[in-house]
């Protein structure tokens, strides 16, 4: 499983997400009259530590009161301000669910980013009222939290333990925390998903440039649909691209969209937006990468099928010297492949921009592509976020 490629996330989001896995239950006994209708794990950023939380507040205070909950190692005011912006990134990578502007608990996904680590994380969010909530499991549970790629079931990647059923638990060990921190899945990229039986408007949005769900590229405009009931309550908010209504409007399956707004089962206001979706090039590298560690791995069994079978020595030297030739030139094959289609699709592309470029009478075929001008194609089939990967925390 070394091949996944995991969540990019940097030591400002793992901080955040100590902070969130810091969660006790005397929190909420508090502040009971606001946080009733909180399921266990939920909480403000506020809520965090109590250092200047509030004009005079001090430790002795809260620790007296239990209002803010206890002291979080490494937590300030200031701190916890810049932190934030990290909210919006952890929710984009499912780290943590809520909404920004509320409250947020830690997800299993990011109890797995802390493990990974050697931090250290609870197994299960303890109830404030059992009465009314249940504890929130953290363990990795199988179609709930986490997601085993069809490829890996049927190539037989995993060890035997991970045959297990839906809903099911699977080993809490590095290698199910490495699958629930994969960037992406090779058959579960382009999610999508609908909601039916409500009314809904569309209208035209702008922005400085988002990422939608189902396309490569950052959008500067967008479609936002709302889905509200007959008595006018928004049920939700989703963003799709305008390539994206045409499609919703002309095909018969359905189509990606990207979740702004909605009310989850326990009450709690949720966003899911779109993170920057992987390039190409990575994507086509990651595939060949996968398929040639599955030919080798048949290789190697051959060979060890040819040693402890009886037969000529000079027959048995051929085929074991043929087939490490054979396993010599699968990474050779590979990549020359994926480098050539990277060549012919440049090609095309570059093409395709220019000729559409001059008939809409644009001075740059770059401005077709997210209202921005890239100087080439490397944009579409590289990403925008590649020269940050230096930056990352290596899980």
């Amino acid at each position: 499983m070394e091949l996944n490629l995991p969540v990019p996330l940097y030591r400002g989001d793992i901080t955040v997400l100590s902070w969130y896995a810091a969660w006790k239950p005397e929190v909420h006994e508090a502040h009971w009259d606001v946080r009733r209708a909180w399921p266990a794990g939920f909480r403000y950023m506020e809520d965090l530590s109590c250092p200047g939380s509030r004009c005079g507040q001090t430790v002795e205070r809260a620790e007296e009161r239990m209002q803010d909950g206890p002291l979080i190692k490494g937590d300030t005011r200031h701190r916890r301000n810049g932190a934030r912006g990290s909210l919006h990134r952890l929710l984009e990578y499912r780290m943590i669910e809520g909404h920004t502007s509320q409250a947020c608990r830690l997800t299993a996904r990011g109890r797995a980013a802390l493990k990974i680590r050697g931090l250290d994380c609870p197994d299960f969010f303890e109830s404030h009222c059992p009465e009314i909530f249940d504890d929130h499991n953290l363990l990795p549970i199988l179609g709930r939290n986490v997601h085993i790629d069809m490829m890996d079931r049927v190539m037989s990647r995993l060890p035997p333990e991970y045959k297990v059923d839906h809903d099911e638990p699977l080993p809490d060990n590095k290698t199910t925390w490495e699958l629930m921190l994969r960037e992406y899945s090779e058959d579960d990229y382009r999610g999508s998903g609908t909601l039916t039986k409500a009314s809904a408007g569309l209208r035209i949005c702008s922005t400085t440039g988002r990422y939608l769900n189902g396309s490569l590229r950052n959008h500067h405009q967008y479609v936002s649909m709302t889905v509200q009931t007959e008595t006018g309550h928004r049920v939700v908010e989703c963003a799709l691209s305008l390539e994206g209504l045409a499609d919703l409007l002309v095909s018969q399956s359905d189509v990606p969209i990207t979740v702004d707004y909605y009310t989850g089962q326990d009450g709690m206001s949720r966003s899911e937006p779109a993170p920057p979706p992987v390039s190409v090039t990575r994507r086509m590298r990651e595939r060949i990468a996968r398929g040639n560690q599955d030919i080798q791995g048949w290789i190697d069994k051959a060979a060890l099928l040819v040693e402890g079978t009886k037969m000529g020595k000079k027959a048995a030297a051929e085929i074991l010297h043929l087939l490490s030739l054979a396993k010599r030139d699968a990474d050779g094959h590979g990549a020359f492949a994926a480098q050539q289609a990277m060549e012919e699709i440049s090609s095309v592309a570059e093409s395709m921009m220019t000729v559409m470029g001059d008939r809409a009478g644009q001075g740059s075929a770059g401005l077709l592509v997210g209202g921005e001008e890239p100087t080439t194609t490397t944009l579409l089939l590289e990403g925008s976020i590649e020269a940050s990967v230096t930056e990352e925390v290596k899980g």
